[in-house]
């Protein structure tokens, strides 16, 4: 899907290429030291629901804060779902966004509005009469809004339900994002709008990418090599706090500003140069 100046590639996986592998490689870094999130939130083993580069060019324009996915209390709900809490409290994805290059305040990171995936919020903004009325009440939350500033190879997470935008990119270079999600698939949100090549929907589980598995048996047996102690060190910052993803919980964590080693921006750099060519 593309709007001017902000665009998304959609990626291919399990087929074999330099690209597909690549891919694979940096989603099973992040995977690795993040998979108990993915659970807790979503439930064992979820499904790869999205998967492109998220591509924010100079000169686009700062998006309005929305949800990617709503808060339901009506549809499904079900007292059999994960963790004992109703299918309700399962309608999310949970995102990755992982920056293939340094993301400066003035090139349009996003901004996530921590503790917004609530019933109580989603009724706020839906329930604000008018345009005026909605554009303050977004304002409200805007103020607590982070702006993930990141450098290659840095990870946040998303739960779909919270506040977020794109913000302007008034500098002079490309913001490009590896950005996949996973979801239960019992609780696939109504709203959901799908960001993924046909080939790939429906093929891969969390546990794909995890260091004893293996590319789809139909391309490649070569098994992934486990991410590095390094690559540890890189990712886990991220998730200091919180380390789970309760119902109301914030589940947007940019890195810290200390400067640990990088080596996903290795694979990053390549995945960038090969998918992203600048005409």
């Amino acid at each position: 899907k593309m709007v001017r100046h902000r665009w998304n590639l959609l990626l291919p996986l399990g087929g074999g290429g330099k690209l597909d592998t690549l891919t694979h490689e940096v989603i099973s870094a992040v995977v690795t030291h993040t998979s108990d999130i993915f659970e807790e939130a979503l439930g064992p083993n979820p499904a790869l629901c999205d998967l492109s580069a998220l591509v924010v060019d100079p000169g686009a324009l700062g998006q309005r804060l929305h949800f990617d996915t709503r808060f339901s209390d009506s549809e499904d709900d079900d007292d059999d779902g994960a963790h004992g809490r109703g299918l309700e409290s399962q309608k999310r994805l949970v995102t990755a966004f992982v920056a293939l290059n340094d993301v400066t305040d003035d090139m349009g990171p996003t901004m996530i509005c921590p503790g917004t995936m609530s019933q109580f919020v989603h009724d706020h903004v839906s329930d604000a009469d008018g345009d005026a009325a909605t554009e303050l009440v977004l304002g409200s939350y805007e103020q607590r809004g982070i702006l993930c500033c990141l450098k290659k190879g840095d990870c946040v997470l998303m739960d779909s339900r919270a506040l977020h935008r794109g913000s302007a990119n008034v500098s002079t270079l490309r913001r490009t994002l590896l950005d996949f999600a996973f979801v239960c698939e019992r609780s696939v949100p109504s709203t959901y709008c799908e960001c993924i090549k046909s080939a790939v929907r429906g093929r891969f589980r969390l546990t794909d990418f995890l260091p004893h598995s293996t590319l789809a048996p139909a391309t490649s047996a070569t098994t992934l090599a486990p991410a590095t102690a390094a690559t540890a060190a890189t990712i886990s910052p991220t998730l200091a706090a919180p380390r789970h993803l309760p119902p109301t919980a914030t589940a947007t964590t940019p890195f810290s500003n200390a400067a640990p080693p990088r080596p996903l921006a290795i694979s990053a750099s390549i995945l960038t140069a090969t998918a992203l060519p600048v005409t």
